[in-house]
């Protein structure tokens, strides 16, 4: 449910590519789409006011925060689809850190030793899903939105996702969302084959 309180565009694709490849090349998720990524997606920009004129990805600027934007988008992706989920791929955390058995936090799971943090239809709130956004916002916003096949079984607790798993998700993926202008704005990638998700337009 996106709001008149923020600017969707379509960037540049000579400018916004590289970033995006720059920003995901640490992401497992990233990794799996491979040429996918590049070839065969759309692209778009949130932001919460015009970026001034000339500004890169990665410059900072005086400027509101989006993330209630991302919040309204996963809710809306959770009750439009029954197998729909969210994870945020935590780049820097590991399931072996002492502060995970110190905090009470939500579910995570875990493949390759990298850590995701997912938000799922049951009982999907905006409370719940900035709980999960802030367990996972270390070194910026890395999600993706998938649908799975429905004889996928969605796990409600912390769990170690399979090889087989983690390819469904990530075959399933419709779209990934990354931070942009310092935490100022979304880069939003769509899978082109899937068509139109959510409510991007």
């Amino acid at each position: 449910m996106s709001s008149s309180r923020f600017l969707v565009a379509s960037p540049d694709r000579e400018k916004a590519m590289p970033y995006i490849s720059d920003r995901l090349k640490c992401s497992l998720f990233a990794e799996q789409l491979g040429a996918v990524l590049v070839e065969h997606g759309s692209l778009r920009l949130v932001t919460a006011s015009e970026p001034p004129a000339g500004i890169d990805y990665f410059t900072d600027w005086s400027k509101s925060s989006c993330k209630d934007w991302l919040v309204d988008e996963i809710v809306v992706h959770m009750k439009l689809y029954p197998n729909a989920i969210v994870l945020f791929e935590d780049i820097v955390s590991s399931p072996t850190d002492p502060h995970l058995s110190a905090q009470a936090h939500p579910p995570y799971w875990s493949h390759q030793g990298r850590m995701f943090w997912p938000v799922v239809p049951k009982g999907i709130t905006p409370s719940n899903v900035e709980k999960v956004m802030a367990w996972s916002a270390g070194t910026g916003t890395f999600s993706v939105f998938s649908t799975l096949p429905s004889d996928f079984t969605l796990t409600l607790g912390t769990h170690f996702l399979s090889h087989n798993e983690f390819q469904h998700i990530a075959s399933s993926i419709t779209r990934l969302v990354t931070d942009v202008f310092d935490g100022g704005g979304y880069l939003v990638w769509e899978r082109e084959k899937l068509g139109s998700v959510g409510h991007l337009t």
